[in-house]
């Protein structure tokens, strides 16, 4: 597509927004930091409807209208336009492996801002200069999280080592993965007694990262699940050392997410102060049995807790409803963890779209669709789940998720109106990042 663009001279300039199959996909000319660009003529998202007009950038921001005039003029045309999306809980990038067609993948599907829980340390430092800039996602790291020896997931991370497959079934390779530690220290670290904080603590200080996961797995039935061989892996942290590793991360000046899968889980997680749930109880609840349900439901008293502390929540509702094969699990999920959303939502807690995938665009889609299914909301309540209330819990302290002066110039434009038709949403023509016109290929 090409965009012609009036400048202050009277001239028009042609303005390619086709993509590059070669190198940085998207890379783009510096930009001109004193020149002011308007986008006439468009439909903005605007919280609860669209509102026609134009928006002025300088400097990869949103300005008042100047004075004197535009440097150059961008028709929009009435097209419509939103701010880009974000995932609150990935696995990726991951890497240098295969970057270029991670990040245009994300780009392609309008999701410039993802939140990395759980990640290795050395891929991380491979990226060093690719993400976070304006031509490329922006992505909050974890690094390693923190579970205990033989649990979630060093055996997911071991086992690909030395199996190349997450779960092996044959439960001598299980167990030979759950107890490798090849890979501690870069992708997880492990936390058994309170003694061993310290040098747990002393390990996280080497990165400069913004959030610390823990990991709380069914921890109410752990010491029966330690003794059941063929449960190697199914755990987390003990009880007793949840609150001062929380506490040490936020002495470190992290964010503390956890990783939840009962209703105890997340009473442990709040006892300790955590400041985000990365996912809500009964995400898994299509494989489990239903004697076991009741583990998975909330409680009013602890939704109205989480609704009233104001943190996070990411339900990954796409996750669970992919894995709800057959009609029994379809019953569980809808009974259990449906149910555990409208509590929360309920108590007014602050919830957010996650896909907990490697990339996966597709359940990227699915989980913020599904959630705003089962809230009940309509067109406008999908646009500001993905455009606003994640982006902004991604990152706090930018002003990122709204349309106008003051805020970053990053901006999606559709090719309908997505207030008629959710579909609209997925028809990104073009793409504007804190001012940077994106180049992305199309999908192969």
């Amino acid at each position: 597509m090409t965009f012609l663009i009036h400048t202050g001279r009277g001239t028009l300039i042609a303005l390619l927004l086709s993509g590059s199959t070669t190198g940085i996909a998207n890379a783009q000319p510096a930009l001109d930091t004193t020149r002011v660009v308007e986008y006439r003529d468009a439909h903005w998202f605007a919280g609860a409807r669209f509102e026609r007009g134009s928006r002025f950038v300088r400097n990869g921001r949103f300005v008042a209208p100047p004075t004197r005039g535009a440097d150059s003029i961008v028709p929009m045309r009435g097209q419509y336009v939103v701010p880009p999306y974000g995932d609150a809980h990935t696995h990726s990038p991951d890497g240098g492996f295969n970057f270029d067609a991670i990040r245009d993948l994300y780009l392609r599907a309008g999701v410039f801002y993802v939140q990395v829980l759980g990640n290795s340390r050395a891929g991380r430092r491979e990226l060093a200069g690719q993400i976070n800039t304006p031509a490329s996602i922006d992505a909050a790291y974890a690094n390693t999280p923190v579970t205990a020896y033989g649990g979630h997931p060093e055996l997911l991370y071991e086992s690909l080592g030395l199996n190349r497959v997450p779960f092996p079934s044959d439960p001598t390779q299980r167990l030979a993965a759950a107890r490798s530690r090849a890979r501690e220290g870069d992708v997880y670290l492990t936390l058994d007694s309170l003694p061993q904080l310290p040098a747990v603590v002393r390990r996280l200080r080497r990165d400069t990262v913004p959030v610390l996961k823990v990991m709380l797995l069914d921890t109410e039935h752990r010491r029966t699940i330690l003794v059941d061989s063929t449960r190697a892996g199914s755990y987390g942290l003990s009880a007793d050392v949840v609150r001062p590793l929380i506490d040490s991360a936020h002495a470190m000046g992290r964010k503390a997410w956890a990783h939840v899968e009962t209703a105890y889980d997340v009473q442990l997680a709040m006892d300790g102060g955590i400041d985000g749930l990365a996912h809500v109880p009964g995400y898994g609840v299509a494989d489990a049995a239903d004697s076991t349900l009741d583990r998975y439901r909330l409680t009013e008293p602890l939704a109205r807790r989480i609704g009233a502390s104001g943190i996070p929540v990411v339900p990954t509702i796409g996750l669970a409803r992919g894995s709800a094969r057959d009609s029994a699990a379809q019953r569980r999920v809808r009974t259990v963890f449906d149910e555990n959303i409208r509590l929360l939502q309920r108590y007014g807690a602050r919830l957010l779209t996650g896909s907990d995938t490697y990339s996966d665009a597709e359940i990227i889609v699915r989980d913020a669709t599904a959630l705003v299914d089962v809230l009940g909301g309509d067109a406008s309540s999908l646009i500001r789940l993905r455009s606003v209330t994640t982006p902004q819990a991604i990152f706090p302290g930018r002003r990122i998720g709204i349309l106008r002066a003051g805020y970053e110039a990053s901006f999606l434009t559709l090719g309908c109106n997505p207030l008629n038709r959710r579909e609209c949403l997925l028809d990104i023509r073009d793409r504007v990042k804190q001012g940077v016109q994106l180049r992305v290929p199309p999908a192969e």
